[in-house]
């Protein structure tokens, strides 16, 4: 194992700086943190005998905006998040990580900075932008070279994601989808105040494009497909500009519009939609940059690697340790999504069955 990775400890961490903007004294990120542990842990117990702690937003004033005298607003969150009170923070949270393995869930900006100025090794996990998978497909990034090597050998391979993609084709195959004039652009919306949408130190939405959605329409037929978490009230604003260029609201499942007839193209701020359209034959296009770096060629360190389902085994992070194993625990297929309870809408790929009429019903029962 390389020195760098063989520390006493073991740290379990995430975006300590989030909270959920309903309620700003409260993380939404230190569930998503236990998450990683329960999943991670029982395989890194089988593999290192190390102490196992964890690093999280901590309710009332041991925060970071107590200690740094902020209140916890939105703009606030975000010069943290892009790592603009490192100074300041150092001393706080340096000793939290001292002389430790870092295991991540969506580490920030601010605190990779740290760790790759300090030469602390972090392992860091994303749900990556392939939903379109029987499970989640996790992608794993690290500042260690053996380890990005590692992930390198273990990542999946183009061809398997284009064989998944073309199975999921052949399931919609026998289906009577809906047409759409062809050349139709279909318009994604995204989550509000997500940090996949960062420009410019600020948080966007559609409302700050509206040249290049006004543009899109004057092109040609467009669809705007809402985001299925987002309220009607939370996206007032984008449906009141969306409508203001006659651009028609569509609530169908995206999977099943990615194989519709005449939709050829995708547009969304920073949506994995963009990502996953090409396998799905449809171009695709970002308004900002896609915020996660994937892996351009094998063993890049602070870059992301696909690593599906063998994220729950240990023979996966036995490859990441160069650590010895004699049998490898997994978890039952689906088991990821699952216990996160999100399908991000995979559930369309689900088998349906046709239920019986009433009075058949009915009839069978009197037999």
């Amino acid at each position: 194992m390389s020195s760098r990775l063989d520390q006493p400890r073991i740290v379990f961490t995430g975006n300590i700086a989030r909270f959920n903007p309903n309620h700003p004294g409260r993380s939404n990120q230190n569930q998503n943190i236990n998450w990683l542990r329960h999943i991670v842990a029982p395989h890194l117990e089988r593999l290192l005998d190390r102490p196992m702690a964890d690093v999280q937003w901590r309710e009332g004033d041991n925060n970071l905006y107590a200690a740094l005298g902020l209140a916890p607003t939105m703009e606030a969150y975000l010069e943290i998040y892009l790592g603009g009170y490192n100074d300041r923070l150092g001393d706080l949270l340096l000793p939290q990580f001292d002389g430790a393995l870092v295991v991540g869930f969506e580490t920030p900006p601010f605190l990779l900075q740290l760790f790759d100025a300090n030469d602390i090794p972090y392992i860091d996990v994303i749900l990556g932008p392939l939903r379109f998978f029987p499970d989640l497909v996790p992608a794993v990034r690290s500042n260690v070279p053996e380890v990005a090597a590692a992930l390198a050998r273990q990542c999946l391979e183009e061809g398997q994601i284009r064989a998944i993609a073309a199975w999921r084709q052949a399931f919609f195959a026998k289906q009577a989808l809906p047409a759409y004039p062809a050349g139709t652009t279909l318009l994604v919306g995204q989550t509000n105040f997500d940090t996949s949408q960062v420009s410019n130190g600020g948080f966007v939405d559609l409302t700050h494009f509206e040249a290049e959605v006004s543009a899109l329409a004057q092109q040609g037929n467009v669809l705007f497909k809402p985001h299925p978490y987002v309220t009607k009230r939370d996206r007032r604003e984008q449906l009141a500009m969306i409508g203001r260029h006659g651009i028609e609201v569509n609530e169908d499942n995206v999977y099943r519009l990615l194989n519709s007839a005449g939709i050829d193209s995708v547009v969304a701020i920073s949506s994995s939609v963009c990502v996953e359209a090409p396998y799905f034959g449809c171009a695709a296009r970002t308004l900002i940059d896609y915020p996660f770096p994937f892996a351009t060629a094998p063993g890049e360190t602070g870059s992301f690697y696909n690593v599906w389902d063998k994220l729950a085994t240990t023979a996966f992070w036995a490859a990441l340790l160069d650590r010895e194993c004699t049998g490898s625990y997994s978890l039952p297929p689906g088991s990821l999504a699952q216990s996160l309870g999100q399908s991000w809408g995979a559930d369309a790929f689900a088998p349906t069955t046709s239920r019986p009429r009433r009075g058949l019903l009915q009839r069978l029962l009197r037999r």
